[in-house]
């Protein structure tokens, strides 16, 4: 699936995108190594990478768009107590209370 509002659409293009960024992430990596950088929050040690030149704006923006994407990709819904039990299959209004209600038989 293309469409990143699909949860399967999301996770690829996540994919897609973190896998591009693997070559500029081993760049900023390469020179936290080598004590050009120092170990920060990423979208730090990107900003000073590309401060540095180590990196190009078009590959800083790679990485942003690849880490937007990846949490996007990782983020789960959320239910109150009360929504979850109307559709769990044991709760008040769940499936099971519908089935065994005999109004619901007919």
């Amino acid at each position: 699936p293309e469409d990143v509002n699909e949860a399967l659409g999301r996770l690829e293009n996540a994919f897609r995108l973190v896998k591009a960024s693997e070559p500029v992430l081993k760049k900023v990596y390469k020179a936290l190594r080598a004590g050009k950088i120092s170990k920060d929050r990423i979208d730090r040690m990107v900003g000073k990478a590309l401060e540095l030149d180590i990196i190009t704006r078009e590959e800083a923006e790679l990485l942003q768009q690849a880490e937007l994407a990846r949490e996007d990709a990782i983020q789960v819904d959320s239910f109150t107590q009360e929504d979850y039990m109307a559709t769990s299959a044991k709760g008040k209004g769940g499936i099971r209370q519908q089935l065994s209600d005999p109004a619901m038989s007919n």
